[in-house]
């Protein structure tokens, strides 16, 4: 039997160099076998299989692949250079192993860390970045139209329709006219406008899909996209599950939250969910109850999506139904 210690662990080898166990070593061992020093599962392992057999015939040696030699208990444990040839190829067929195993791990983590909510998290995000860039293609192309047609452009101040306006060329109004050239490349930036709306249009069905398909009752209650969003604010399916209704109800307007706290203004009385219809259809004096109302449904539907309840969203709309009144 060789033994083999290595910053790999003990190897434990045929005579043919064939690692037939490896057993890893702590911090403490390694140094103690840096140091030249033997160390209890050495010895343990001298003891065992053809090493035990050694020790009481005295014709088998344990072939230690280190620095040392001397005798424990009747066993011989020494360093043979002959044998060193078998720790190279050993320690290369070992590391060889972890090699594919440390990859194998790797992609099994990475897949076990990509859920539905880390992918509505990004795209909830994209979708923010697209509406960005979409208003400010919209501003300079409505500035820009303002030169030719004021009226129009002002009617349509950062409306789509101000890419059919670039497209379409109506009849001159007051403003300037209007060469090919300028028509020509005022239709190239409605073109990418239109571009990033389609974009938006398509990551909004994306969201749809996903949130139904994973999170029903919350999509159904909060809205696709409104979802999404709380996902986002929260950090994770996992971390909306788990908010009380209060802290659901105050997502998105920490950053009122924080200048509350530091300069005593007024408290904010919801966050993002106030852009819900539940919230916008009720007088002002009615937010604030109704905010509640649909901040307390929304948790109580993401903990059902999350924990792999039934369908509830019967259920769940009966119940901000009877709290309308």
């Amino acid at each position: 039997m060789i033994l083999a210690s290595t910053a790999l662990g003990i190897l434990r080898m045929d005579d043919q160099g064939k690692v037939q166990e490896t057993i890893p070593l702590d911090p403490e061992e390694l140094q103690a076998i840096c140091r030249g020093e033997y160390i209890q599962k050495e010895l343990d392992l001298a003891a065992t299989g053809e090493a035990a057999h050694a020790s009481t015939t005295g014709k088998q040696k344990v072939y230690m692949l280190t620095p040392k030699e001397t005798k424990h208990e009747n066993i011989t444990l020494t360093s043979d250079p002959r044998k060193i040839s078998f720790l190279t190829a050993a320690l290369q067929e070992r590391a060889q192993q972890l090699r594919e195993e440390n990859i194998q791990l790797s992609a099994q983590a990475v897949k076990a860390s990509v859920t539905f909510d880390t992918e509505a998290m990004k795209a909830v995000h994209a979708l923010d970045e697209l509406e960005r860039q979409l208003n400010a293609q919209l501003k300079r192309l409505g500035d820009w139209l303002s030169l030719y047609y004021p009226e129009q452009s002002e009617k349509h101040k950062g409306s789509l329709i101000l890419t059919k306006l670039a497209h379409d060329a109506p009849e001159q109004e007051m403003g300037a006219g209007i060469h090919p050239r300028e028509q020509k490349a005022l239709q190239a930036l409605a073109a990418q406008a239109e571009a990033l709306e389609q974009s938006r249009l398509d990551l909004e069905a994306y969201l749809a899909e996903s949130l139904k398909a994973n999170a029903p009752n919350l999509a159904a209650i909060a809205g696709p996209t409104m979802a999404a969003r709380l996902i986002a604010l929260a950090g994770g399916m996992e971390h909306l599950a788990r908010l009380p209704a209060s802290t659901v109800q105050m997502l998105g307007a920490e950053k009122a939250l924080f200048r509350h706290l530091r300069t005593g203004a007024r408290p904010p009385k919801h966050g993002i969910i106030v852009n819900h219809p539940y919230i916008q259809e009720a007088p002002p004096r009615e937010h604030g109850r109704r905010a509640r109302a649909l901040a307390d449904t929304i948790s109580m539907a993401a903990r059902v999506d999350f924990y792999k309840g039934a369908d509830i969203v019967e259920q769940l709309q009966q119940r901000l139904a009877r709290r309308k009144r």
